[in-house]
């Protein structure tokens, strides 16, 4: 499909298959087609992570195609169950992570991290439902000088960082995904225009809770980044209406607009609540049109 993709609203758009590029990091070998980073660590495969309080999510939650993968343990160690890690790409390829496993006791989870096919990428974008919501925000390069970025090699960046929760029959209950269109030199970025697309599944008794996007630049203007912070909740949970009250936070939701070009970005996300175990996410950084 080459045909342009609007995610929700106005505000965000990308295309579905070949110009799709993701995530990096600091983990990974030199073959890989990412790069990941923060509190994690390597595993040999699923059946290695184990524990007595392991929770496992279901084969419609890990329905993505991989046609490379490794395995991570995130862990938190604040004891708060609060998962944080970044991907990036090294290749001209979507990255995705999975949860696949999470073990309240350890405060740790299993993901699988790796290229997807076509076809379960799309199923992921395209699965979305209920209602939505979008907010732009800009940062142009204040104080960045004409002489500091070099305008005869300057290159467009268009780069994606979304995250998706989804309930034990593979339906997004809500995402964020936050986008960055900016400008490129190899050494420094500019003219930063932030977007983001949330959405959530009101007929099951989601609502947006808090949203807040920012936009900036580190003192140099050698990286950029727009970042939302989102919280939704549900009481509904039909037809598990015995569930209660269920949050999830994304604090924060962020991609980097970085002088390369390359897609990546990072997110720490988290659930809570009596029925919250039920709740899986996928992350992915990629490249927009």
């Amino acid at each position: 499909m080459s045909k342009a993709t609007r995610l929700v609203g106005v505000a965000v758009t990308f295309s579905l298959l070949t110009s799709l590029v993701v995530g990096s990091a600091t983990v990974a070998a030199s073959s890989a087609p990412f790069r990941i980073s923060g509190a994690v660590a390597p595993i040999s495969g699923p059946d290695a992570f184990t524990g007595a309080s392991v929770q496992r999510a279901t084969s419609a939650q890990t329905a993505v195609v991989f046609t490379y993968v490794s395995y991570f343990v995130v862990t938190d160690p604040t004891g708060a169950n609060a998962y944080g890690f970044s991907l990036e790409a090294t290749t001209a390829a979507p990255v995705v992570a999975t949860e696949l496993a999470f073990d309240p006791t350890g405060h740790r989870q299993l993901i699988a991290v790796g290229t997807p096919s076509a076809d379960s990428l799309q199923t992921i974008l395209t699965a979305r439902l209920g209602k939505s919501a979008t907010d732009t925000v800009s940062n142009p390069a204040a104080g960045l000088s004409s002489q500091s970025i070099q305008l005869a090699t300057l290159t467009r960046g268009h780069d994606f960082f979304g995250t998706f929760w989804t309930d034990p029959v593979g339906i997004t209950v809500n995402d964020v995904v936050d986008e960055a269109r900016f400008y490129y030199d190899g050494v420094h970025v500019s003219s930063l225009l932030g977007y983001d697309g949330r959405q959530w599944l009101s007929g099951n008794g989601w609502w947006e809770v808090h949203h807040s996007i920012a936009a900036a630049y580190n003192a140099s203007h050698t990286l950029g980044w727009v970042q939302t912070n989102d919280h939704f909740r549900t009481s509904s949970w039909f037809p598990l209406p015995l569930c209660g009250t269920t949050d999830v936070y994304y604090s924060v939701n962020r991609v980097y607009a970085q002088p390369n070009g390359r897609p990546s970005g990072d997110v720490t996300t988290w659930q809570t609540g009596a029925c919250g175990f039920l709740l899986s996410y996928t992350a992915m950084a990629f490249q927009g049109t």
